[in-house]
């Protein structure tokens, strides 16, 4: 059985990252907070292909400028970066924030802006506060092709103003011979110990160069079937960076598209553009700066 660190990035990094720390693999992930799908050997948002945080040759970065335009106006976020970690977040969405990050010897975030904070029981178990109270356990376990993360979670009682559990939830990422995700299922039970009736369901399809393809989510119906919900196609220029995804809602019947451009020689985009109905819903500029 191998042994994680976990950590958080912030409010818009969902990395993981693997290092060498006390002899043992370590792997960084997004904030508890965040429930996303992150693939875990890769260190990308497979799920959100298009979140604006996601970056190649990180530890090169030093700062990230980023805007957003779209029919609610303009978003403004700043990163400061060092090493790969995100030191300083600045935000500007209804009002300014800033919020420092910390780390301990290990690289591992003990803290998250002024309310968040992390206490690391060992290898493969955090545990998370939030304004001094414990709202979650978290453990990491991989076992040949699979990894599980068990999030056990806390809340106050109002008659006692007490810590009690919450719930749980079971997160399990499946890998083929080539390291690729290619699925992940989160079940939840709530604090009676119920378990949901939706399981969400994600399926990861490559080609034979093992670039992703294809990304169908849903919800677990039975062992044989899935309610399918969306489906997203990945599209490449000729140089093998991303051009374009395009995301098909089943429910709705409605489907956008998201073109990236104005690409780096470290292959990140400078540039994206969503379009629905022939129209740009959103544009994001990212500018991004890199050590000398």
């Amino acid at each position: 059985m191998k042994k994680f660190i976990i950590i958080s990035f912030g409010i818009f990094n969902f990395f993981v990252f693997q290092i060498n720390a006390q002899q043992q693999p370590a792997y960084f992930s997004f904030s508890e907070s965040y429930n996303r799908v992150i693939d875990y050997k890769k260190g990308v948002d497979l799920e959100q292909i298009q979140d604006f945080s996601n970056i190649k040759n990180r530890k090169k970065v030093t700062r990230i400028v980023i805007t957003t335009n779209d029919s609610e106006g303009q978003q403004w976020f700043e990163f400061y970066f060092m090493n790969g970690f995100v030191i300083t977040e600045i935000s500007y969405v209804h009002d300014l924030n800033k919020s420092i990050n910390e780390y301990d010897e290990c690289n591992r975030l003990i803290k998250e802006a002024e309310d968040f904070a992390y206490k690391y029981i060992s290898n493969n178990c955090r545990e998370y506060y939030y304004l001094g109270n414990k709202r979650c356990i978290e453990e990491v376990f991989e076992d040949k092709s699979i990894l599980k993360i068990i999030k056990k979670k806390f809340t106050i009682a109002l008659d006692t103003n007490e810590v009690i559990e919450d719930g749980r939830s079971e997160e399990e990422f499946f890998y083929d011979q080539n390291d690729n995700l290619i699925r992940y299922i989160e079940n939840n039970w709530n604090f009676k110990g119920i378990k949901s009736k939706f399981s969400k369901d994600v399926r990861f399809y490559y080609d034979n160069n093992n670039k992703i393809q294809k990304i169908v989510s849903g919800y677990i119906v039975s062992d044989l079937e899935s309610d399918i919900r969306t489906i997203t196609d990945v599209f490449y220029n000729s140089l093998n960076l991303i051009e374009k995804i395009i995301v098909r809602d089943i429910v709705s019947d409605f489907k956008y598209s998201i073109e990236f451009s104005d690409y780096d020689i470290y292959g990140n985009w400078h540039k994206s553009q969503t379009v629905r109905d022939n129209q740009i819903t959103e544009t994001v500029i990212r500018e991004i700066y890199y050590m000398q």
